[in-house]
């Protein structure tokens, strides 16, 4: 109906309606530059650095896109692979803990964020993963 209403405003006033704006993207941050560091960061299954993809792992990695802060790096085969086995079997065949691999990334790019910004930004007092966070956070008071 909009675009008969934009012709006909066109026709008969000779007037252009401004266009609509989208509507603002919904859904989890997508962190472009965290994604970007994940593909210049060695895979977490082979160690290979060629082909590597960002690939969602988060609690909506399969079907619909979970935040970006959920990533690990995985080459073009490994991440097919994740989508063929499913996450359980995948993590089981590698022996590997998206939770723990996705805590370490995240606590790498904090820090080089926090040197690079000069500011004081610890990951483990952002805990991306209540889980996680849970079982870290005995370790960061006895070492405190």
């Amino acid at each position: 109906m909009r675009n008969l209403h934009s012709w006909l405003m066109y026709q008969v006033h000779g007037v252009r309606l401004p266009r609509r704006r989208r509507k603002p993207r919904r859904g989890p941050d997508q962190a472009e530059a965290y994604r970007a560091w994940i593909r210049q960061q060695p895979s977490c299954v082979s160690e290979s650095t060629r082909n590597i993809e960002a690939c969602h792992t988060g609690p909506h990695g399969f079907g619909q896109k979970s935040a970006g802060y959920t990533c690990i790096p995985l080459t073009h085969e490994e991440h097919m692979e994740l989508h063929r086995l499913g996450p359980r079997r995948f993590q089981d065949k590698y022996r590997i803990d998206f939770e723990v691999i996705i805590e370490g990334l995240f606590t790498e790019w904090s820090e080089i964020q926090a040197r690079r910004f000069g500011s004081d930004v610890s990951a483990i007092e952002r805990r991306p993963f209540g889980a996680v966070a849970t079982v870290l956070s005995p370790l960061v008071e006895a070492q405190g």
